[in-house]
């Protein structure tokens, strides 16, 4: 059996060729090598590995209901009896209501339901990370190692079964950047409405969506300008960034235009929570999160009017004490573990997957072969820090794993770079060795 040759089909008594001449399905000693080299059987590869690790997991988690679970769920059944009053309320969390709606009309009930959905949507994450792998690299290796990081990364995982806006948000969001560098490679109109499209959807998942997608008008600005005028396309993308921040100064200027922004509740919770929270701790949102007791008998929009005036005077009275808040919160951001709010083995763990995370990106970064895509990977990963920095922060991390999905790949080519340097110094250590004989 160990005689036959490299790349042919297996043949005995015991395994009938018919059996296994799948068309071009070989089984061979060099199996790694056909996956690397085959990009569908990589596809493949990937897909079934990410599809059964998640089928594993929901089977040893089951769903999980936390934080704002029951609001989803609920607005979902409102929808069903015509009430859309929280989408209206909440705008920018009403997709993953409407997506849960099919689970209150389907037979099989909304346990099967969110099974299918969720295990589908991060499947679906899997592989738009090793499409997204494909199109900023020509390693092979790459691609393989952005797959499987992708299929065992433990953001992904963790909030798989919980009943929240992760996971369909991780989909929406790698759907969104694979058509952006999409439209950045072919800027034609049919890949811009594709990409408005998936900016819409990404848009109505959730809010910290704004920041990416203001960075990425701009940069698909500048190349459709650069295009257009290749001489003088900087001026133009500036004084069309300049006439836009223009006009939303213009427009929020406008009083009625500003209260209506200030009593959105998300927005009034977020400048609220950037006034008052710094680490994420749960203890400062315990302490913090509510009005103060004084003025807890605030009722509706009293209570997003009240917020919104507290957290501008704020800002307007103390600005640099609120730039070294918006600091700290970027900080905390990345490496929560440095505060003592998780377990020792919790923060051991954080600690180890934040720095390993930020030095490979920075080593991939450096030796990309192309490194326009990588940077924008980096930007779009920073941004979410940035919106988080004067914004609001979780206490439990949950927000910085869209950032650390998009800088998978990037830390990949770096990974790839590192063992590679590896196996070459062990080879000429090997080979340096003086032999026995």
């Amino acid at each position: 059996m160990g005689n036959h040759r490299k790349g042919t089909a297996l043949t005995s008594d015991r395994f009938p060729s018919k059996l296994l001449n799948w068309k071009k399905v070989y089984i061979s000693r060099d199996w790694v090598k056909q996956i690397i080299r085959d990009e569908r059987v990589q596809t493949l590869f990937i897909g079934i590995a990410a599809l059964t690790v998640r089928c594993v997991y929901w089977l040893i988690a089951f769903p999980v209901n936390a934080g704002d679970t029951q609001e989803y769920l609920s607005a979902a059944q409102n929808v069903l009896h015509g009430n859309f009053s929280f989408l209206i309320e909440f705008p920018f969390h009403a997709l993953y209501s409407l997506l849960l709606v099919p689970g209150f009309l389907l037979p099989g009930g909304m346990n099967w339901y969110i099974a299918l959905l969720h295990i589908s949507l991060s499947t679906l994450s899997v592989l738009l990370l090793y499409l997204i792998s494909r199109q900023i690299s020509p390693d092979r290796r790459v691609h393989i190692l952005v797959g499987l990081v992708g299929t065992f990364y433990p953001g992904l995982l963790f909030w798989l079964p919980y009943i929240l806006t992760e996971t369909a948000y991780f989909f929406l969001l790698l759907v969104f950047v694979y058509l952006l560098i999409i439209a950045l490679r072919n800027p034609n109109w049919k890949n811009i409405v594709y990409l408005t499209v998936a900016a819409v959807f990404l848009l109505a998942s959730r809010p910290v969506s704004m920041g990416i997608l203001c960075i990425s008008v701009v940069i698909l600005a500048a190349v459709l300008m650069k295009r257009a005028f290749p001489r003088r396309w900087a001026l133009f993308t500036g004084v069309l960034v300049v006439s836009g921040l223009a006009l939303l100064f213009a427009l929020l200027s406008l009083p009625n235009v500003r209260q209506r922004v200030l009593q959105i509740p998300t927005v009034s919770q977020s400048l609220w929570l950037s006034t008052h929270i710094i680490t994420g701790a749960t203890e400062e949102w315990n302490l913090y999160a509510n009005l103060p007791p004084d003025i807890a008998g605030l009722t509706g929009t009293e209570v997003w009017e009240y917020k919104s005036s507290y957290a501008l005077n704020f800002i307007k009275t103390q600005p640099y004490e609120y730039l070294w808040m918006a600091a700290g919160r970027f900080f905390n951001y990345w490496y929560p573990w440095v505060h003592p709010q998780w377990s020792l083995r919790h923060r051991v763990f954080d600690a180890i997957l934040t720095i390993s995370m930020t030095i490979l990106a920075i080593i991939g970064l450096r030796v990309a072969e192309n490194k326009k895509l990588p940077t924008l990977l980096v930007v779009l990963a920073l941004t979410f820090g940035l919106v988080t920095a004067f914004s609001q922060i979780d206490p439990d991390a949950r927000y910085r794993v869209p950032a650390e999905i998009l800088l998978i790949p990037v830390a990949c080519i770096g990974l790839n770079n590192c063992v590679l340097h590896l196996g070459q110094l062990l080879h000429r250590q090997t080979a340096n060795m003086p032999s026995s004989g």
